[in-house]
């Protein structure tokens, strides 16, 4: 039992069996290695160094084209709104033209439609004396009628 309780207390056998065949890599390929990667990592750390000049110089160009442009739309926003300002001005006037006139034309609207309601006032009222007469004149008739025929 001594035995099983040492490979127990050592651990599994199949893991020291790998551990003994596996290779190992020796000081200088460690080395090699190792610049490789050191190598790699300059590589691209200059890549990327060169990326950012890039993006930088792109990002200072579209910054002159940005104020290049402010300044060309500047004067042209400044002609624009000068423009928009003779038109208002002249819609301006126009509009208060209009309003005088449709205020004059207003009146005038109310005046003929004051006089037309006075002239259907009277000819209701001559209507309705009209048909007050006929009235009158039908039960006259009928009347006379009645007094006729039982006399």
């Amino acid at each position: 039992m001594g035995m099983v309780e040492k490979e127990l207390a050592a651990g599994d056998d199949e893991q020291q069996i790998k551990k003994i065949h596996e290779p190992r890599p020796l000081g200088t390929e460690y080395f090699y290695l190792s610049q490789q990667i050191n190598d790699l990592r300059d590589r691209m750390d200059a890549k990327f160094d060169r990326v950012d000049l890039k993006f930088e110089s792109i990002r200072k160009e579209i910054a002159g084209l940005r104020k290049e442009t402010d300044a060309k739309f500047k004067g042209f926003r400044e002609e624009v709104n000068a423009r928009f300002d003779k038109v208002d001005e002249k819609f301006k006037d126009f509009r208060e033209e209009n309003n005088v006139r449709f205020s004059r034309m207003e009146e005038r609207f109310d005046a003929r439609f004051g006089r037309m309601e006075e002239k259907h006032d009277r000819l209701e009222n001559k209507i309705d004396n009209s048909i007050k007469w006929m009235v009158g004149l039908l039960v006259t008739v009928i009347v006379g009628f009645v007094a006729i025929y039982f006399k």
